[in-house]
């Protein structure tokens, strides 16, 4: 089974990274690809002024990943989630996919379910929180929240262009600005990072937290949408061991009789800076996760 793991930027590789990890676990058999649909090195979905630019623009990597012949799609970007829906790919998709918007906020969702009047930072691009998908759905569902919307506009940019100095005095810098706007009575505090970039630096969120008083429950969506692919292919697996799905993945009762792979294309370069960054906060996943990143293949004419 091939799955494709797309996201605007790098910052979705842990997820095809924790993927990779989990399913080789399992002993489950699966190609990871992971697809960076950045269509320009000097722009960016976050930088188009019109709705239909980024959906054009998604579109067009869409059918690029059709030409790899995904049997699912996990589209691991927040701001990409929210424009899915809107993409004529959407409309007669041939298979299944998956966006992180809904799994993030479920995620939140549960972690604030025992509290009553919680408060939400919700740390996010511009784009994002502008798009105010995830406020939307966490009004409707919990309209006692306290809702703080922290848009983080040099953070990924910071992350992508491997400062890592610079990484933390964002991070203090928006958290700070969060801070500030928590009403003074609320139940307990939540953060919820919107951006899968931002998941790589949970550890820091938490840590300036603690420095402003606050023992804030951090949310992290990118491991939220990874427990949910990992549970689907689970039961699609024993599902087609007893017959009910045609044979396109598969559970081995011998231990060393699968093949799992996990690889990286972009049709722009990613910097050496940025992977130097990553690197060492993808180890957890396993060697064979840094290496494919180091590896990746770089395709102009990928889409």
């Amino acid at each position: 089974m091939t799955i494709i793991v797309t996201d605007s930027g790098i910052g979705g590789y842990s997820v095809a990274a924790e993927l990779f990890a989990r399913l080789k676990a399992r002993s489950l058999s699966a190609r990871i690809i992971f697809f960076n649909a950045l269509f320009d090195e000097n722009s960016g979905y976050n930088r188009l002024k019109s709705l239909s630019e980024k959906v054009e623009k998604f579109d067009m990597a869409l059918q690029g990943m059709m030409k790899l012949t995904p049997d699912a799609i996990c589209v691991a970007c927040n701001t990409l989630s929210v424009i899915y829906p809107h993409t004529a790919f959407a409309q007669a998709a041939p298979m299944r996919v998956t966006g992180i918007v809904e799994v993030g906020v479920d995620a939140l969702l549960r972690r604030m379910a025992s509290v009553s009047q919680p408060c939400a930072v919700l740390f996010a691009t511009p784009t994002t929180i502008q798009q105010g998908e995830h406020a939307r759905r966490l009004r409707q569902l919990r309209p006692d929240a306290q809702l703080v919307e922290q848009p983080c506009p040099e953070l990924i940019k910071a992350i992508e262009d491997g400062k890592s100095p610079e990484i933390e005095v964002r991070i203090r810098e928006y958290v700070a600005a969060a801070v500030a706007q928590i009403p003074t009575r609320t139940g307990a505090a939540f953060a919820g990072l919107f951006c899968t970039h931002f998941g790589y630096f949970r550890e820091i969120f938490q840590r300036v937290f603690l420095e402003f008083g606050i023992n804030a429950s951090i949310v992290n969506p990118n491991s939220a949408l990874v427990e949910n692919m990992v549970e689907m292919l689970a039961e699609q697996s024993q599902n087609e061991r007893i017959g009910e799905l045609s044979d396109t993945f598969k559970v081995s009762d011998n231990l060393y009789d699968y093949s799992i792979s996990l690889e990286c294309v972009s049709k722009t370069p990613i910097s050496a800076a940025a992977i130097n960054t990553l690197a060492p906060l993808l180890r957890v996943y396993g060697d064979e996760a840094v290496a494919a990143l180091q590896a990746y293949r770089h395709i102009p004419e990928l889409f």
